[in-house]
């Protein structure tokens, strides 16, 4: 676990990545996470709840991995002084949160409207998104709400913004990293409904992390859309506001227009500052 510190505490950075290198961080992750989660599913022979077993493989398995490709991945700083891109050496202001909030609100409503046509077509042709559902169903709904809203956010993006988009930084402009990395963050969905929204989304958690430097930032945007978008589906059933595209419109209308007053009055409220 002493990389674990190491990146928490900002005595190491990423390596410079081109886009071929990215693409093969995606295969390796999904190769060791293949191999990981094998060997862990050995431990099916112990006594130990098959619910609870389904959880902890999955995570113990990918929280291996992002450890892994940390020690590939990242290097000493050269200078002995906290790196700038190291994620966790930054901090951020409560205004700060309450901008992403809104952004990531405005974001989770309006493209909740755009995008669902083409989510509920594409639900309907695709196979694999019938199989994640039948596999997720088997699930213990609490435990699956813990990997939705907090677990899968957190490793996500110290995958796709923590080595990724660091990696790609070095590299290329912002705008190319950012475009680069979120095509992958769409990929790694796996299946066509989710990947425009991914797509659309990991440009926006680019765009956070660059004004940021903060994976804190990020991964809160993060927690907040998967968050917001699993109360908006279990709302349906109570709410007609939630199944009415004007309203969502309109308010996801309301909070980007009261983020970008914000943002335009004090913009500087959105960098990270070093610890």
């Amino acid at each position: 676990m002493k990389i674990i510190k190491q990146y928490l505490n900002g005595s190491i950075e990423s390596k410079p990545m081109d886009f071929i290198s990215s693409v093969f961080v995606l295969i390796l992750y999904f190769i060791l996470n293949i191999i990981s989660r094998f060997i862990l599913s050995l431990f099916a022979l112990m006594p130990i709840p098959k619910d609870l077993l389904s959880f902890l493989v999955p995570v113990i398995s990918n929280i291996l991995v992002i450890i892994i490709l940390l020690k590939i991945y990242f290097k000493p700083n050269s200078d002995d002084k906290k790196s700038v891109d190291v994620n966790f050496t930054r901090s951020i202001t409560l205004y700060c949160l309450l901008m992403i909030l809104l952004l990531t609100i405005s974001f989770r409503l309006i493209t909740l409207v755009s995008f669902n046509p083409i989510m509920n077509y594409l639900t309907s042709k695709s196979k694999m998104l019938h199989y994640i559902k039948e596999v997720t169903s088997q699930i213990n709904p609490y435990f699956l709400i813990l990997q939705l809203t907090l677990i899968g956010p957190i490793l996500e993006e110290i995958l796709f913004r923590g080595i990724i988009l660091n990696g790609l930084l070095k590299k290329y402009s912002p705008t190319k990293a950012i475009l680069f990395s979120s095509i992958l963050f769409s990929i790694f969905h796996g299946n066509l409904p989710q990947m425009f929204n991914a797509l659309a989304f990991g440009i926006l958690l680019g765009f956070i992390y660059i004004k940021t430097k903060s994976l804190y930032a990020v991964t809160f945007s993060h927690i907040i859309a998967n968050t917001s978008l699993y109360i908006l589906k279990e709302l349906e059933a109570f709410s007609p506001i939630i199944t009415n595209s004007v309203s969502l419109v309109i308010l996801g209308s309301l909070t980007l227009a009261i983020f970008i007053v914000l943002y335009r009055k004090s913009p500087l409220y959105l960098e990270g500052r070093s610890n």
